[in-house]
């Protein structure tokens, strides 16, 4: 079995990956029942720690853009990012906080 990209869902299914876009951990919230508190949204996800899909896109604002898809694993990184990832596709990197 592969590495896990993604930790382990907390109490409320937020999900975390390494981006290597921007470098930052992005929070991905699973659960529909319990939404991101400030947004209200909440993503589909396949169940899968070694080759996740999320829908819809995930936007992470903060001192970079980072705007993606991910798909069996992979990040697609959308054209309006700000870094230097802007419409690439790469694997997930195996999870980690440091």
């Amino acid at each position: 079995m592969s590495a896990p990209v993604l930790s382990q869902p907390d109490e409320r299914g937020v999900v975390l990956f390494k981006c290597p876009g921007c470098g930052y951990c992005h929070g991905v919230w699973t659960n529909p029942a319990k939404p991101n508190e400030m947004t209200g949204s909440h993503w589909r996800w396949n169940g899968d720690r070694v080759r996740p899909t999320f829908e819809p896109s995930i936007l992470a604002t903060g001192e970079h853009r980072c705007h993606s898809y991910v798909r069996d694993g992979q990040i697609q990184f959308l054209s309006d990012c700000s870094h230097e990832m802007a419409g690439k596709t790469v694997e997930l990197p195996v999870f980690s906080l440091a």
